[in-house]
């Protein structure tokens, strides 16, 4: 029984934000509803409405260094790609972290290149955010990482 309650409460949710996302407002009812027998081309919305950024973060190299990326409140970030060049004695980490600051997924570490592809399915809810940190003193004066992703409305 409280399965069926859950899944009507999400149900209920769902075709809130919807309402609320494509502002769909209640009309005329339609009676005798002819389909016709063809083919018709169709687009996923959501997509049409995110934004695609590429942003460079300069993260200064010294011992315990730290810069970061936040999702604003009111967005929802789907990571595409992020790239950090290799690093000549320091090892930067790069994390994914909950407004709280929960650690969730490390990215990669160290001093080589590296390289994270998140894919259409790799959503950042509002407040998280991507911390990248230096570990020691490096031979290099700062590292540029690049962070691709798109960028919706979170209803």
């Amino acid at each position: 029984m409280s399965v069926k309650q859950d899944f009507t409460s999400q149900k209920t949710n769902l075709l809130s934000r919807l309402t609320k996302k494509l502002g769909i407002q209640f009309g005329a009812i339609v009676e005798n509803l002819i389909v016709p027998n063809t083919i018709t081309p169709v687009t996923d919305i959501d997509e049409l409405l995110r934004n695609s950024k590429l942003e460079h973060l300069s993260l200064n190299v010294y011992a315990s260094a730290q810069a970061y990326w936040t999702v604003p409140d009111g967005k929802r970030w789907t990571v595409l790609y992020l790239d950090k060049p290799s690093t000549t004695l320091g090892t930067v980490n790069v994390s994914i972290r909950t407004r709280g600051g929960t650690y969730l997924l490390n990215l990669f570490g160290g001093t080589a290149v590296g390289h994270f592809q998140g894919g259409p399915g790799f959503t950042m809810e509002p407040g998280w955010y991507i911390n990248c940190t230096q570990s020691a003193n490096a031979g290099d004066t700062a590292v540029v990482i690049a962070l691709w992703y798109k960028e919706e409305d979170n209803f």
